[in-house]
């Protein structure tokens, strides 16, 4: 039997290599939905010649679920959202997990229902994400009944060298090697915090490998989840560092606190900022009823102060952060965004800006940082202790552009530093052409001396500058 007319004529239209007999089926039978032939449409899409991808199925599902040109067929849309799910289809794991949970066209079955959606989360899945959370929150669900020890057996890794070292379970085992079902068989009998040689627990393991089905057994099954390895790390601190925010929101759903200290005083709120996970930051910062002490407020700040995002930013001030908070060295936020180049917290905190961060981010080489300080209207002569301006080190190290706006914003191209060096005298000794030339037509004055009696044109012919110490005469 061949295809229905509309699609051979859909086909014989396209160029041969355009689209497959499949991606045509797909685009001919949504043209019949929008026009609401369903008929047609499922026509199209239970043709036997045709190959049936997930994308296929799902659209069959949906025709028998809502009765669209065909009677409605529970039975019948959830066997191809299964097999949609089979061959990998995120969105059919999803479609499926909700079907078992409902038990609409099958008998329900929660846990595998739960599977299901903790699949197509772990696939990318978004909706798939926020409904395994609530489904984890929700203290309507009910717990499951304990399933009788099966009689899997996970293989013996007896000359694994690293098995014997770590010190681990049969529970350990079955979440490194990913295997589900060994895991839930083993989890009526096992010791669930059990530790191995780091003092990990298997909840630790499985959030460090971003086992999200495991995370979710173990957590169900009643593992520990504020136990701590021998570092007194807690499972959270694992997820931190991998950023995985569906973990995240499981452990803090769990009862974790994102704000305890480890053996080296790190909490998970640490790690997920120096880790650059800034949005797991504002997760964990979001956890009702968190209150941070001021030394950890003042640590969080500071660490954002190199890498967080403006939602991290806003969320620490909304915990009582200020810009103008200080380091033990008397430092601000603004001095480490300087030399880190963090334009989102120079941004954030521009009021509160003064002139020496022009020096601390030029003489950093935080070039972007320096010209957006000038674009605010900082003063460009500011100058260090040393004497040096922005416009010196600039010239020393040939940030030519730099260097043009300096001087558009009214930089003293004649200012010397401490040596009696100008802005000409230390372009010219590395040979910085193009910055020496846009000096001079700024009106830098070649005459002048250093402490060493030296005038650039000389400090240049040194350096091995000759036809520099040329332009300079």
């Amino acid at each position: 039997m061949v295809l229905p007319r509309i699609l051979l004529v859909l086909l014989l239209a396209a160029p041969v290599a355009a689209q497959s007999p499949s991606e045509a089926a797909l685009a001919a039978a949504k043209a019949a939905i929008r026009a609401q032939n369903y008929p047609q449409a499922l026509a199209i899409l239970e043709a036997p010649d045709l190959a049936q991808t997930p994308e296929l199925l799902l659209m069959r599902a949906s025709l028998y679920q809502a009765g669209r040109g065909v009677a409605r067929d529970d039975r019948k849309a959830f066997r191809l959202t299964r097999s949609a799910a089979a061959m990998g289809s995120i969105e059919a794991q999803y479609n499926l997990g909700r079907l078992l949970l409902s038990g609409r066209g099958v008998t329900a079955d929660p846990e595998a229902g739960r599977r299901w959606i903790t699949k197509a989360a772990e696939g990318g899945h978004i909706r798939a994400a926020a409904l395994l959370v609530n489904l984890l929150q929700s203290a309507a669900s009910p717990a499951p009944a304990p399933r009788p020890a099966q009689t899997i057996a996970i293989a013996p890794v007896r000359g694994s060298d690293i098995s014997r070292r770590m010190g681990w379970t049969p529970l350990m085992e079955a979440v490194q090697r990913a295997r589900p079902e060994v895991l839930e068989s083993l989890l009526p009998e096992a010791d669930l915090n059990a530790q191995d040689a780091e003092g990990r627990t298997a909840l630790m393991l499985a959030v460090s490998a971003d086992n999200i089905s495991a995370v979710d057994m173990l957590l169900r099954a009643g593992a520990d989840p504020e136990a701590t390895d021998k570092s007194g790390t807690t499972a959270l601190g694992y997820a931190a560092h991998t950023g995985n925010n569906l973990v995240v929101r499981m452990l803090l759903s769990a009862g974790v606190w994102p704000d305890i200290p480890n053996v080296r005083g790190q909490t998970p709120l640490d790690e997920a900022i120096a880790s650059q996970h800034s949005d797991t930051a504002v997760l964990m910062l979001g956890k009702r009823g968190l209150t941070l002490s001021d030394d950890l407020m003042r640590q969080l700040w500071f660490l954002a102060a190199e890498n967080g995002t403006q939602a991290l930013l806003e969320a620490l001030i909304a915990h009582g952060a200020t810009c103008d908070m200080q380091d033990v060295q008397q430092r601000t936020a603004l001095d480490l965004a300087a030399e880190t180049g963090n334009l989102v917290l120079l941004r954030f905190c521009l009021p509160a800006a003064t002139p020496p961060l022009l020096v601390r981010a030029t003489r950093a080489g935080q070039v972007a940082f320096a010209m957006e300080l000038l674009a605010a209207g900082i003063d460009a002569n500011a100058a260090s202790e040393s004497g040096n301006t922005a416009l010196l080190i600039a010239a020393h190290k040939g940030y030519a552009l730099l260097v043009e706006a300096l001087l558009n914003r009214h930089a003293d191209p004649d200012h010397r530093n401490h040596a009696g060096n100008t802005a000409l005298m230390l372009a010219a000794e590395n040979g910085h052409r193009e910055i020496v030339t846009r000096l001079l037509a700024a009106g830098a004055n070649t005459g002048l001396r250093n402490k060493q009696r030296e005038q650039a044109q000389d400090i240049a012919r040194a350096a091995g500058y000759p036809e520099l110490a040329a332009l300079l005469e």
